[in-house]
């Protein structure tokens, strides 16, 4: 873990269907692999305690598309949200971040060559120069000329 300000910002794209649980999981566990807190909702800059009802989260804090994948009832999710999060704690679970693909995407091949396709139909567009970078990092075409 680095300071918030180090270093640039930088995001991914995900598959949420495979991976939004297990990236939430690993986000959530940070504070506590690094030993700065013995249990997530400890942590005082993390939206944990929003996920698992422990206070209701602010209007930016927006829960329902991970607790939907739990269950449609909202106390159901948050006790199986909490119990998937903290069944990691002592194994460590699983560091989803070592699937990425070319630094920028998260997903099964089939989602990796969905996002590919995307950015491979504005690679010719000058408005987006960045196009024709990306799609090698990809295992695209890019730009030879």
């Amino acid at each position: 873990m680095g300071h918030l300000f180090q270093g640039r910002y930088k995001s991914i794209i995900v598959d949420k269907d495979n991976y939004l649980l297990a990236l939430s999981r690993y986000i959530h566990l940070n504070p506590v692999r690094a030993s700065m807190v013995p249990r997530p909702e400890d942590y005082p800059w993390s939206s944990y305690c929003y996920y698992i009802g422990r206070a209701a989260p602010p209007p930016y804090v927006y829960t329902l598309t991970t607790l939907a994948y739990f269950s449609a009832k909202s106390k159901e999710a948050q006790r199986s949200c909490r119990e998937f999060v903290e069944d990691a704690i002592h194994d460590g679970g699983d560091n989803p971040l070592v699937g990425v693909k070319g630094a920028l995407v998260l997903g099964c091949e089939e989602f990796v060559r969905k996002i590919r396709n995307m950015i491979d139909e504005y690679r010719g567009d000058s408005e987006l120069p960045s196009a024709r970078r990306i799609l090698p990092r990809l295992g695209g075409k890019g730009d030879s000329g």
